[in-house]
């Protein structure tokens, strides 16, 4: 679950990651990893609404796509620090929603 919490919050300066702490800890050890980790993105907007944004233009400075083979013969492929805009309109959907690519792209 440290995982969820660093992830989040490498943008924040000390006093901004105190507060997200002071916010998430209280019911971390009830929450599953992935609630943790939708509580730490809340608390961090809350904390410094900029943080989204720095850690978004950070990725965005490292893109990159990854392409395997899975065990079935199958081709799989997954992107990281993608241009949400530029993503859309690559696979024609909102990158956020969940989707399934039905034909050859």
């Amino acid at each position: 679950m440290a995982d969820a919490v660093a992830g989040d919050g490498l943008t924040l300066s000390d006093e901004d990651a105190r507060a997200v702490e002071d916010r998430i800890l209280p019911a971390a050890g009830r929450q599953t990893s992935g609630q943790l980790r939708v509580a730490v993105a809340r608390a961090v907007i809350a904390a410094d609404p900029e943080a989204a944004k720095r850690r978004r233009e950070q990725a965005e400075k490292d893109p990159r796509v990854r392409r395997w083979r899975e065990d079935a013969g199958t081709a799989a492929m997954a992107g990281y620090g993608l241009p949400a805009a530029e993503y859309s309109k690559l696979i024609g959907g909102s990158p956020t929603a969940p989707s399934v690519c039905a034909r050859p792209v």
